[in-house]
């Protein structure tokens, strides 16, 4: 018997390397086939947003991370960095990075080839998302199911069924156009179907040990995802069990729950070493608590959207909105009308978990569950994949021998689909050839399955495999295709990404800046095609695009309406504003060379640093690294100030949070210590009200601008006066759609300012939109021209022109720096000086506050506190003080203790089990 079962498992190992060979083959043509016009335009796979912005740039960052940790570590220590200042205003690494599995190889591949790898760690992904399906197809289709709920118990589909689900699975819509432009979206459709795997060998009782490491993995790869797929392996065991048991056992459920849950547990605390610090990270970010308006509840608003899903289930390119993209290869349709038209309980549970599938389409409230009660969105696809290719991989070989019933009824479904795709023509007033092509290719595939319907069964198998590798083929050629749906224009050439970032004009200018001082640099016009540069080029800017920033740093650029934040998620610089930028030790500015933005006030031109494309200006009176405050401001007299005053005020006292540690009020601290506090504030600025005239292609009345051409503009008066700060507001500004943006412009100056409203996703909760044009030398008549780019319907209460004067500001400057940080010795994580006070003082330091720094006067801790909503702050009393500011990653400690304690009970349980098992073989 045991020699029987060896040679079953050969011919078992022998069939399944047959099937890698076979999928790896024809994984490699189809993506010759779908990503055509890729190879054929010369494109890479870097698409110009995200991809370019982000991923590029973090896979880059990592590989140089990991060498030079690879270095400290077999120099003999273990402080490797974990805090970068070229990372935005500066920010934790782990955090930010995206350490991700695969990712791990740029640690082997040189920083001049991270284009390539980028491209080879994608097509790996997708690779590795098909295999992960296969197995997942071939062990739930051989186990099958008992046979009293009605599906066969000896059901095994032949390889080439699988090879047809995993085509299915691997080249959908939501691939095409989600995750080749976020690869990181790939990680469920490789975890999900092993998560499957491990959850059935608990439920059949073959094994404990791959369900928690594939829960491991999927908080590992991305925490988001994991907890989508928690949903989906909730349902997944409900609908299991409840299919083979027949709901006979309840007690049966809550003793494979109570086996179950332990084991969930362990993978989760196994994932601590980055999860713990991730979540403390998220929960104090403005993601949770940012969340667009308007969501529907239980019925969509557009209900062109229902009609949409059924017409792209099979139509290339097309989204059914909130980036949901279907666009399956034909043959789905076909196999759901077989799936739907055999009696219940044959594959029930499959019929169940798509039926789930529908309802979360269906009903806003379930998506909004999914997207963690942020927004309904289409990050779950990946659920449907699993089912869609499942569906394939049981009713293909149904296709011989259909009845003439069924052939019917396929015809009826084809007619359907023509009919939709002729409606949405019409609705749209002209011929939809995404529609069309899905039409037409629906009814081709039926026509050929009933055609060869009475042929062999390997036939048939061979004819779906076709019709599905076709569709898929020319679903992506019609995606990407430039005289399509053009996607690939989005991507930019290839060989070109990394050296975009190398011949990037602000970087270039940078780079001749000999400064051993710290500092950082403000550039204007900052793409969002460039927000990460200072990453990439090892500098310290003011710019950054991430999915989770600094909190402090959004409220205070929120606070103050400065527009260089225009999303929570993206932060273009500091709109050249002097007050903010010295309070940032920002002491180089950076414009084009044709100076189209305004130079801040206090800055002065280098003639030596000009490059070609740039101008590079220096602060004149920069800010220390560390100054000091003898007066404070609380949190909520700063909030009765209006955003410029709020600003201003920063120059002469600090803004304190009105708590502290234990419950003690900080305020009272700073008091007992004399420093003395201001209840109010006022300066000098005066607003003039601005008329609109010269109007082309828009119309202002009732307090709405109405936009009937695209780059519509109109004129406003904004004198320069000698000695002011100038700044255009636009006041109580909506657009009627979700994104929008207008321009100011006047001589040597284009300024463009983004508009989100309240219904987009990351919006700042902003409806005055204020705008720095400049510091005047002299008074001049100014005609400044406002652009709107899209059309549509604003509402706008006026605008107004907003005039600071800045006779004060260097005595200001002056003052803070009087008692301030000497011998200032940045090196990210670690920060050390000296200062001296005459009387006790409030320190501020130009670093991001988060939790994780700790202060030390003279080697001794002590508090410390948010200062001037987004900077670290220390009190200190008179006399001499050596100071050091430190960063550890909240909960990393804790969190790699967790993890190892919990890997090792894993690897307990895995050499008992190992053991028993050898005793079992003797």
């Amino acid at each position: 018997m045991k020699r029987m079962k060896g040679r079953i498992n050969k011919r078992q190992i022998s069939g399944a390397g047959r099937y890698v060979l076979n999928y790896t083959l024809l994984f490699l043509v189809m993506s010759a086939a779908v990503f055509l016009p890729f190879w054929t335009g010369g494109k890479s796979f870097v698409n110009k947003t995200d991809a370019m912005t982000q991923y590029l740039v973090y896979l880059r960052y990592m590989g140089q991370y990991l060498r030079k940790c690879w270095k400290i570590l077999i120099s003999g220590s273990f402080a490797f960095p974990v805090y970068d200042f070229s990372i935005g205003l500066g920010d934790d690494i782990g955090q930010i990075v995206r350490f991700h599995p695969l990712d791990f190889l740029s640690a082997a591949v040189p920083s001049r080839f991270t284009e390539q790898l980028y491209t080879v760690i994608l097509f790996l992904r997708l690779y590795l998302s098909g295999l992960a399906f296969s197995l997942f197809a071939s062990r739930i289709s051989r186990n099958g199911t008992s046979a009293s709920s009605g599906e066969s118990g000896f059901f095994c589909p032949s390889r080439i069924n699988i090879l047809t689900g995993a085509m299915v699975y691997v080249f959908s819509g939501y691939v095409l156009l989600r995750v080749v432009n976020h690869p990181t979206y790939a990680a469920p459709f490789i975890v999900f179907p092993l998560l499957l795997i491990g959850a059935d060998k608990v439920m059949r009782r073959e094994g404990i040990l791959l369900f928690p490491a594939m829960v491991f993995l999927g908080f590992w790869s991305n925490y988001y995802f994991m907890y989508i797929m928690s949903w989906g392996l909730l349902v997944y065991v409900i609908v299991r069990y409840a299919c083979e048991a027949g709901m006979r056992s309840p007690k049966g459920f809550f003793l494979l729950a109570a086996k179950m849950i332990p084991l969930y547990i362990l993978g989760l605390l196994m994932s601590f070493a980055t999860l713990l610090p991730t979540f403390l990270r998220y929960r104090q970010s403005v993601r949770t608590s940012s969340a667009s308006l308007g969501q529907e509840l239980f019925v969509y608003a557009d209900k062109r959207r229902y009609f949409a899903w059924i017409i792209n289930l099979i139509s290339p390119y097309q989204s059914s909105g909130n980036g949901l993209n279907l666009n399956y290869a034909v043959i789905v349709v076909p196999c759901l009308v077989l799936l739907f038209l055999l009696p219940w309980k044959i594959y029930r549970s499959l019929k169940l978990f798509l039926i789930a599938d529908l309802c979360v389409l269906m009903i806003p409230a379930l998506g909004n569950v999914l997207a963690v009660f942020n927004r309904e969105n289409s990050r779950w696809m990946f659920l449907i994949s699993v089912c869609l290719g499942m569906c394939v991989v049981y009713t293909a070989d149904r296709f011989k021998g259909m009845s003439g019933k069924v052939c019917l009824i396929l015809v009826l479904v084809c007619a359907a689909f023509t009919a939709a795709a002729v409606v949405q023509s019409f609705v749209d007033g002209g011929v939809n050839r995404y529609s069309i092509s899905g039409t037409c290719q629906l009814c081709l595939a039926s026509f050929l399955l009933i055609l060869f319907r009475k042929h062999s069964v390997k036939t048939v198998r061979i004819i779906v495999l076709l019709i599905t590798c076709t569709s898929a083929a020319v679903g992506g050629y019609m995606t990407y295709s430039l005289s399509m749906g053009r996607v690939s224009g989005a991507y930019l050439k290839a060989g070109r990404t990394t050296s975009k970032y190398e011949n990037e004009w602000r970087s270039q200018a940078v780079s001749g800046i000999e400064d051993d001082s710290f500092y950082r640099v403000e550039a204007f016009g900052v793409r969002h095609l460039m927000d990460n540069s200072a990453e990439y080029s090892d500098f310290h800017g003011t710019s950054e695009y991430n999915s989770i920033l600094n909190a402090s740093l959004i409220d205070y650029m929120k606070a103050t309406d400065n527009k260089g934040m225009d999303a929570v998620t993206t932060m273009h610089g500091m709109d050249t504003r002097p007050v903010t930028l010295n309070l940032a030790n920002v002491k180089y500015y950076v414009s084009r060379e044709n100076g189209t933005g305004a130079v801040p006030y206090g800055f002065e031109e280098v003639p030596s640093l000009a490059t070609q494309k740039a101008k590079v200006y220096e602060c004149a009176n920069p800010l220390s690294f560390g100054f000091s405050y003898d007066s404070f401001i609380t949190r909520k007299n700063y909030e009765a100030l209006e955003p410029l005053e709020r600003e201003l005020v920063q120059l002469y006292a600090a803004v304190i949070e009105e708590g502290g540690e234990d419950g003690e009020s900080y305020a009272e601290v700073l008091r007992n210590a004399g420093l003395k506090e201001i209840t109010t504030f006022s300066y000098d600025i005066f607003s003039v009200n601005a008329a609109m005239y010269e109007m082309q292609g828009a119309e202002y009345k009732d307090g709405k601008l109405h936009v009937s051409e695209k780059n519509a503009s109109f004129l406003i008066e904004a004198p320069e006066r000698a000695g002011y700060d100038c700044y255009i507001c636009m006041e109580g500004l909506i657009a009627g759609r979700a994104r929008a943006s207008f321009r100011i412009e006047a001589a040597n100056l284009s300024n463009k300012v983004p508009i989100r409203n309240e219904t987009e996703l990351y919006n700042m909760g902003r409806e005055d939109y204020l705008a720095h044009v400049g510091y005047s030398e002299a008074d001049s008549e100014r005609t400044i021209r406002i652009t709107f780019k899209q059309k549509g319907t604003y509402q706008l209460s006026g605008i107004s022109v907003k005039y600071v004067p800045m006779y004060d500001y260097n005595s200001a400057i002056d003052r803070l720096n009087e008692e301030s940080l000497e011998d200032v010795d940045v090196q990210d994580g670690r920060i050390s000086g000296k200062i001296t006070l005459g009387t006790p003082k409030l320190v501020v330091f130009s670093v991001p506050w988060a939790d994780g720094w700790t202060v030390e006067d003279n080697g001794k801790s002590i508090l410390s506190e948010k200062a001037n909503i987004m900077y670290i702050s220390a009190l200190f009393g008179a006399g001499g003080h050596s100071v050091r500011l430190e960063y550890r990653t909240p909960g990393l400690t804790a969190g790699i203790r967790i993890a190892l304690a919990s890997a090792a009970v894993w690897a307990v349980i895995a050499a008992v089990l190992w053991r028993k098992k050898k005793r079992a073989e003797y």
